[in-house]
């Protein structure tokens, strides 16, 4: 039977638990041979699942259907798959459930367990703020409009010359007098925030992503750019405002040193639990040998030669 057949078959059982009333909590909602889960069975299984998903079936009664679908097609295929003998016929796919299971049930524990063990107060905070400045200081801040002309990479020599002529004549109006936030809204081509071309503040990562930003950061408060040759085309640009590089307060810098702090020595309390862990269940591993094996997996040609053209025709190892 094909996946969509299946489907089909599945809403099929399914349509009457649609219209059914509600359930008793004792009472079964789903039976697959001898597995049977009620409500509360349901819901406890699913409380570990992303938000985003959650969020979706609850409003979005299509999209609940379909996971209702989607599990029962699975719970049909996995239980076929041990009674018909199939699964001991594919070595290590048991397995890879299990791996699936593992890396779900720790990726919810470990942030638990470390939760329960590291918790920060201000004394400390103001401690790793004392010996961490870099992090509570506020770079510099430029809030910057644009006038840009779009030139295509495979524009031809006179659509250039025509890019040029266009934003010399903006460039020759601003000089004249004319509005800066005027000339953005009637002659630019680029998008922008908000009008008169404004594209917004501009700071730290996102000053140093922009095209331009050496001519920038060089500008004084309402100074007009020279024209600026970018990717997207050639751009004019104007400072607005402009905020000096600043120390912030505790409280402004609070949830940064929380952060860090948290990452820093959270990460070195799950090493110690998992080195516990270890030693608790007299546990080992040969890495390389682990490493090896897994290497030793046959990738799918099909796939491989996808791959090979997604990279741009060079060769991928298999």
């Amino acid at each position: 039977m094909s996946g969509k057949a299946l489907r089909r078959a599945a809403i099929a059982v399914l349509v009457p638990l649609a219209h059914a009333a509600a359930f008793a909590a004792d009472e079964p909602v789903v039976r697959v041979g001898d597995l049977t889960l009620t409500g509360p069975q349901i819901t406890a299984e699913f409380t570990w699942s992303p938000p985003a998903l959650l969020h979706q079936v609850r409003r979005n009664d299509n999209a609940a259907r379909m996971l209702a679908i989607e599990w029962y097609s699975n719970a049909l295929i996995a239980r076929a798959a041990v009674d018909d003998k199939i699964l001991a016929e594919m070595a290590g796919l048991d397995l890879a459930g299990d791996t699936l299971r593992r890396k779900m049930i720790a990726s919810r524990v470990l942030p638990r367990y470390v939760s329960q063990k590291f918790a920060t107060d201000e004394r400390e905070l103001r401690q790793f703020m004392d010996m961490n400045e870099e992090l509570c200081r506020a770079p510099a801040r430029y809030r910057v409009a644009r006038i840009g002309v779009v030139v295509g990479k495979k524009a031809s020599e006179p659509e250039r010359q025509g890019a040029k002529t266009r934003i010399e004549d903006v460039k020759k109006r601003l000089a004249a007098g004319e509005s800066f936030a005027t000339l953005a809204d009637e002659k630019s081509d680029l998008a922008s925030k908000m009008p008169g071309g404004e594209v917004g503040w501009l700071a730290g990562d996102e000053i140093e992503r922009t095209e331009g930003h050496e001519t920038i950061t060089r500008l004084k408060k309402e100074e007009v750019s020279e024209i600026v040759e970018t990717s997207e085309g050639l751009v004019v640009y104007k400072l607005l405002e402009r905020e000096e590089p600043r120390k912030l307060t505790f409280e402004e810098c609070r949830s940064t040193l929380d952060r860090v702090m948290s990452e820093r020595y959270r990460a070195q309390i799950a090493r110690e639990w998992v080195d516990e862990l270890a030693k608790r269940y007299n546990a080992s591993m040969n890495v390389d040998a682990f490493a090896a094996a897994v290497r030793a997996v046959e990738l799918d040609p099909k796939w491989l030669e996808k791959q090979t053209v997604k990279d741009g025709g060079e060769a991928v190892e298999p």
